[in-house]
């Protein structure tokens, strides 16, 4: 008996034309389906919220890029870069306070009585690999803020857009 190359191409052929009709079958009745076509949004997308890993329900809100960009444009909100202040001053979305999480002690004196109890605050840092924000926004929950968001894209999510960064002095 030889060997049919012709025959065990068409068989394994076959079996990979099955497996991919399977696997279109399954992605078609998914919840969590792929679309076929289309242009999917990049991580840090107007309309796709970056959530940090350690992030739970009880967190105060993530922002998407387009909700930060318009509370931004809004009155009466705040934004607070958690990041180190040598990272504030290279480049930082204009008119925001740095407030580092890791010298929260520090710099509290000087950040806390500008922050008003009706005031939106808004937190971010450098991005999805950041989650100064996160932390930030829960010990601010924790001083008596109710009105705390986060906007997990941050830093590079903003210039990504296109979006201006101001290179300035912290407090």
């Amino acid at each position: 008996m030889s060997f049919n190359w012709t025959r065990e191409i068409g068989r394994a052929l076959g079996i990979v034309v099955l497996w991919s009709l399977l696997a279109m079958a399954f992605n078609a009745v998914s919840p969590s389906r792929i679309a076929w076509v289309g242009i999917w949004p990049s991580t840090y997308g107007a309309d796709t919220a970056v959530v940090p890993p350690s992030y739970v329900e009880t967190d105060p809100p993530i922002l998407r890029l387009d909700q930060a960009i318009a509370k931004y444009q809004a009155a009466n909100v705040v934004f607070l870069d958690a990041r180190d202040p040598e990272d504030f001053v290279l480049g930082h979305i204009p008119g925001a306070i740095n407030f580092p999480f890791d010298y929260y002690d520090d710099y509290a004196a000087a950040v806390l009585p500008q922050l008003t109890e009706d005031a939106d605050i808004v937190t971010y840092c450098g991005g999805a690999d950041c989650e100064l924000s996160l932390y930030l926004a829960r010990q601010l929950i924790n001083e008596g803020f109710g009105r705390v968001s986060i906007f997990f894209g941050g830093n590079t999510a903003w210039e990504e857009a296109g979006l201006p960064l101001r290179e300035e002095r912290g407090p």
